[in-house]
């Protein structure tokens, strides 16, 4: 039987001593606050204890937990008092996830989590600070030949390019993102170093001249920009996908590398989104559904396949992504009816919060006028350009706003769908339809204000495929 590197033991005690410090900062917080109704010195003892008990807990653990990498199988020991064991089969793995996390690169070390199909396998097996010699004997006999027979070929069907990664990392978010850093900075400046610097006052100021807040607006765009296109390099930098009949591997990260295998039959929908910005460059985000069974609970995963793709490249990628899906499909718009539904729902909210703001933040009315608009723009682009299709193989439905969300699902895969009307709807004609795959993971799919018609030849179709 093999054990986790010893290494294993002080990475853990770091990982676990930097959560107690913080816990520690906490308490000492709060017992400031509470005009230190215990004594500095017991909770010094008391965190001294509990990381002495850490400590020992990490040690009883790795001297417990135990594998074994057999011909067909992976057996798994572990426990403290009560041993349990599992076991896994490889011919019934339908997913790998191998990473390199910053602390493990100078001792050459990977974490490798393996998923079956059903928690009735045993669900999922995580193993810690592999070896090269010890993650490319368990890929020998899962894959029965080479580390994944993608990479023996070393051609990726797609690679990230640097001027892909620039122009994708324009975002509005991400530029509010930046804000808030800013903000936490200029509260940090202000505490340790007395620097009278206070950001709000910063705005008063550029809001007070049209010239100012020009001047601010381009120094805040510029070093936005830099922030986002660093902030995106490290997620997505050397990303690289290789994808064969049945199987998809991804490759990626910088500071943490990690490299996934997913086969095609794990994918729940396939999900194209793109902002308004990114729209402009012709540029488009893919992620897959898929799901991972860890212990007694499932959950949805959401997988970036194609980071940024130009519009050019897609169809290509998407064929290898879902060979039999139609990219010519013709999709029809929603009813212009719904234009009606999808502009009052927010304005019932917004307009109310116009005068909160006003009220009570006027510094901010202006910024809160450009949201309002934005969001009103959203739905009406939302109510034009909507558009669905439900009577092929696979529904497809693109969610237009400022950010457009296209979602593709097999028909397959669709384990519960419902429909609602309110009052209105049923004058107009209308429904919304609620599709859930994967159950009990339970993602829904919502297509609001869709025609009746429509809805009732689906549900048709599907009782009648059922």
């Amino acid at each position: 039987m093999n054990r986790l590197s010893k290494l294993w033991i002080p990475l853990t005690f770091l990982k676990k001593g930097r959560e107690t410090f913080f816990l520690y900062v906490s308490f000492m917080l709060i017992n400031k606050l509470s005009n230190y109704i215990i004594s500095s010195k017991s909770i010094c003892i008391f965190f001294v204890v509990y990381g002495i008990f850490q400590f020992l807990r990490s040690y009883i653990y790795w001297k417990n937990y135990k594998y074994k990498v057999n011909k067909d199988n992976i057996l798994l020991i572990h426990g403290y008092f009560i041993k349990h064991s599992k076991i896994i089969y490889f011919d019934q793995i339908k997913e790998t996830n191998e990473y390199q996390p910053l602390l493990y690169k100078p001792f050459n070390l990977y974490s490798l989590s393996l998923y079956t199909e059903s928690n009735i396998y045993g669900g999922s097996i995580k193993l810690e600070l592999l070896s090269q010699k010890q993650l490319l004997n368990i890929y020998i006999k899962l894959y029965k030949n080479h580390p994944s027979n993608l990479s023996s070929t070393h051609h990726y069907d797609y690679v990230v390019s640097q001027k892909l990664l620039f122009l994708g990392s324009f975002s509005i978010l991400n530029l509010l993102f930046f804000y808030l850093i800013l903000d936490s900075f200029s509260n940090k400046l202000k505490k340790y170093l007395r620097i009278d610097f206070d950001l709000l006052n910063f705005w008063n100021l550029a809001l007070s001249s049209t010239m100012l807040f020009l001047l601010f607006l381009i120094i805040y765009m510029f070093l936005g920009t830099i922030f986002n296109y660093v902030k995106t390099l490290l997620t997505y930098g050397n990303h690289k996908v290789q994808i064969s009949d049945k199987n998809i591997q991804i490759k990626k990260g910088i500071l943490k590398y990690t490299q996934e295998t997913i086969t095609k039959e794990r994918i729940q929908a396939v999900i194209i989104k793109s902002s308004l910005i990114q729209r402009f460059f012709n540029i488009t985000k893919v992620e897959i559904i898929s799901n991972k069974e860890e212990k007694n609970s499932e959950k949805v995963v959401t997988n970036v396949v194609f980071p940024f793709v130009h519009k050019n490249n897609l169809e290509k990628l998407l064929f290898k992504l879902l060979p039999d899906f139609n990219s010519n499909l013709e999709l029809k718009k929603i009813s212009k009816k719904s234009i009606l539904f999808k502009l009052s729902r927010p304005i019932l909210i917004l307009i109310p919060l116009y005068y909160l703001v006003e009220l009570v933040f006027p510094v901010f009315l202006k910024i809160y006028t450009l949201i309002f608009i934005i969001i009103i723009l959203g739905q009406l682009i939302s109510g034009l350009f909507t558009k669905y299709s439900l009577n092929s193989n696979y529904i497809v439905f693109r969610k237009s706003n400022i950010v457009t969300n296209m979602y593709i699902i097999p028909n397959k895969n669709i384990e519960e769908f419902s429909y609602t009307q309110n009052f209105v709807h049923r004058y107009m004609k209308l429904s919304n339809l609620k599709l859930i795959i994967r159950r009990p993971s339970k993602n829904n799919i919502n297509i609001k204000d869709i025609s009746i018609e429509d809805t009732y030849y689906f549900y048709i179709k599907q009782i009648t495929k059922n």
